[in-house]
């Protein structure tokens, strides 16, 4: 039985067959808690998603739950995302200790054999220090991190083996399985599952060969100092996999600006991409995606020819009709396009129009997209993010979400104040 709903199937996942075994085989233990590692876009949640809707591993549990911590806390995330399943009046229990006590009280005596998701668990200090809590909920637990949190169980999710890389490459670009070059360009990203998919993408949108698209890395490679060094199997024995983990992931931020280049899109594309890349890993339903940017009924149709072209150009992906953006593609958005609350404005004000005006059952779904926009520009002098967290802060507050309230009119005062 689903406690809360679960993402989307993933459209593919290839070469994880042994991975998805062995988290089955750690669940089955005695310990309670499995983390997967590995750098980001290696296939984390892709994974974890995976293992949730297989049913012959997913029979085994009576009751699943998934939350993701993109925006909020673990405490928060966990209140928010699992007090209505559980009963718990959030106005009745005004103080988040109590909020989180009665939880954990009804998690541990849920009947069953039970898991729990947490999703993009990236705060190892937090990890380490909840430790002792997450193994009170009487849950086994899922934990997708790039962190290495001391005392948990881990599985390490590396590359993909030579042959699923080309599989996936070839999925999304097919007329390159004919192509030379695809082994020596795979081997170069180090069969990155993100990598090798968006690269698949941006190769057949520009009609580039598997050869073209691995000297425009290489070229990356010689003029980015962060790379131009040849990193020796003697220097990687010496370095901490914390930081081979940091130089992998500047390499894919890098090799994605080098493909994507999002100040060379149309201003169409970029007008949308600046603000959307405020939503990194959110996933943003099609009917929300039209209200915050106010598309007439009339325009409807073509909006959405719109927003698939950017699917197919590898910007967004795309489950049913939610549509999602990977943290590392709005970061390269985000540092390129650099968005700010002044071109973000007409975002803002409808965020602070709906959750000022709308009824509550409707201001509770943009909630997440409101709180990810504060949390993008919170530094920022702007008179229009402080109405939207004064806002926000008084939706919480009417939802009985007081930690998050609290938090979000401090940042609204420290704006006035700043101005």
């Amino acid at each position: 039985k689903l406690i809360t709903t679960l993402p989307q199937v993933p459209d593919l996942c290839i070469g994880r067959d042994e991975k998805l075994n062995e988290i089955n085989e750690k669940l089955k233990q005695r310990q309670p808690i499995a983390l997967l590692n590995g750098v980001g876009g290696i296939g984390k949640t892709t994974l974890a998603l995976e293992f949730v809707h297989t049913e012959a591993y997913i029979q085994a549990f009576d009751h699943v739950a998934w939350i993701s911590l993109v925006t909020y806390s673990l405490h928060n995330a966990l209140i928010l995302g699992l007090h209505e399943y559980f009963g718990i009046d959030l106005k009745q229990f005004p103080d988040p200790k109590d909020q989180l006590k009665q939880l954990t009280l009804k998690m541990a005596n849920l009947a069953g054999s039970n898991l729990l998701v947490i999703d993009n668990a990236n705060n190892a200090k937090e990890l380490t220090e909840n430790e002792g809590f997450l193994k009170s909920l009487g849950f086994k637990l899922l934990i997708t991190s790039r962190a290495v949190p001391d005392n948990f169980v881990q599985i390490d999710v590396n590359e993909l083996e030579m042959n699923d890389a080309k599989a996936l490459f070839i999925y999304h670009y097919p007329d390159s399985k004919t192509m030379e070059g695809l082994p020596e360009l795979l081997q170069h990203i180090n069969k990155h599952t993100l990598l090798t998919e968006l690269l698949a993408k941006a190769g057949k949108k520009k009609y580039l060969t598997p050869l073209q698209i691995l000297e425009l890395l290489r070229q990356a490679d010689t003029t980015h100092p962060d790379l131009n060094r040849n990193i020796t199997a003697g220097l990687h024995a010496d370095m901490t996999k914390a930081d081979l983990d940091k130089y992998k992931e500047t390499k894919l931020n890098i090799y994605i600006e080098a493909l994507f280049e999002p100040e060379k899109e149309s201003a169409e594309n970029q007008a949308f991409l600046k603000p959307f890349a405020l939503f990194d890993n959110i996933d943003v339903a099609l009917a929300h995606l039209k209200r915050m940017w106010n598309i007439a009924p009339d325009n409807e149709n073509d909006f959405e020819d719109f927003l698939n072209g950017l699917v197919i150009g590898g910007w967004l992906n795309k489950k049913a009709t939610n549509y999602r953006i990977h943290p590392l593609v709005a970061q390269v958005i985000r540092q390129k396009l650099k968005p700010t609350p002044d071109s973000t404005q007409k975002l803002i004000k409808t965020l602070e129009n709906i959750l000022d005006n709308e009824h509550l059952s409707t201001q509770s779904l943009y909630v997440p997209y409101a709180q990810s926009v504060v949390d993008r520009f919170k530094a920022e002098k702007n008179s229009w993010l402080g109405y939207l967290c004064i806002d926000l802060s008084r939706t919480y507050s009417t939802l009985g979400q007081l930690t998050p309230a609290l938090q979000t009119i401090e940042t609204a005062e420290k704006i006035f104040e700043s101005i």
